[in-house]
């Protein structure tokens, strides 16, 4: 069990209510996404709603939440445990990425503007920077930003709800494994050439980058042929 006497509190103390299964939300959210809670930690409710003084019932909700976004699994009646995926977990993730990209690139080039693409670009400068600064859970959060003001530019909230639910997941892999210098030059281009092709409206070339990214990312190729993901293209 995580020993939430050891991290303190999260501004919540003593307080009750609708609305106070939030912070706990946001409390639990990134312990879990800073890696301060592991894959496998269970969540010691009874001592989180001890150290908050507050009851469980908001420490349910917010637990119910995490479990909704992918982050925590819920055993009924019995414990909830921060999420650890499996190989096949991963690579379901890498075939909705590869699904959920492709038609984010034809979307946002029907729907997005050059501005758009300019914020893209900083994001990519910023997540390049963290790299290089050696800031790994700053480099994991601009990562996940980038690939969700991506997806912002479809202008369709649902795909953009998909893609929120993934990153959540995929910065939880993240934030618990352990990447080389060159994977980590690999994401940083990744971010650039994608911006590239946005502004250059080379849809063609956006595709074949994706399908190679996550193909590679995702280790893919132990399961599937080379071109596989053509299927995908829309």
């Amino acid at each position: 069990y995580y020993d939430f006497h050891r991290r303190g509190e999260c501004g919540l103390k003593g307080k009750q209510g609708f609305n106070a299964s939030q912070p706990v939300y946001e409390y639990l959210k990134n312990l879990i996404l800073s890696g301060e809670m592991k894959p496998g930690d269970r969540i010691a409710e009874q001592k989180l709603a001890d150290v908050l003084h507050i009851s469980r019932t908001p420490i349910k909700e917010a637990i119910n939440q995490l479990a909704n976004d992918g982050l925590v699994r819920i055993y009924p009646q019995r414990y909830s445990e921060v999420m650890l995926f499996s190989e096949d977990d991963v690579r379901h993730m890498g075939e909705m990425r590869i699904a959920l990209e492709m038609m984010s690139a034809k979307l946002a080039l029907y729907h997005g503007s050059m501005a758009d693409f300019n914020k893209l670009a900083k994001l990519a400068d910023a997540c390049e920077e963290a790299q290089r600064s050696g800031d790994v859970f700053r480099q994991i959060e601009t990562d996940a930003e980038f690939h969700l003001s991506f997806t912002k530019c479809t202008k369709n909230p649902l795909l953009y709800k998909f893609q929120r639910e993934l990153c959540l997941r995929i910065r939880l892999i993240q934030v618990n494994s352990t990447f080389s210098d060159e994977e980590n030059q690999r994401l940083v281009e990744y971010h650039r050439q994608l911006v590239k092709y946005l502004k250059e409206r080379n849809l063609a070339s956006i595709y074949t980058l994706i399908e190679e990214h996550f193909f590679q990312f995702y280790k893919l190729d132990q399961e599937y042929p080379p071109n596989f993901f053509h299927l995908f293209r829309v």
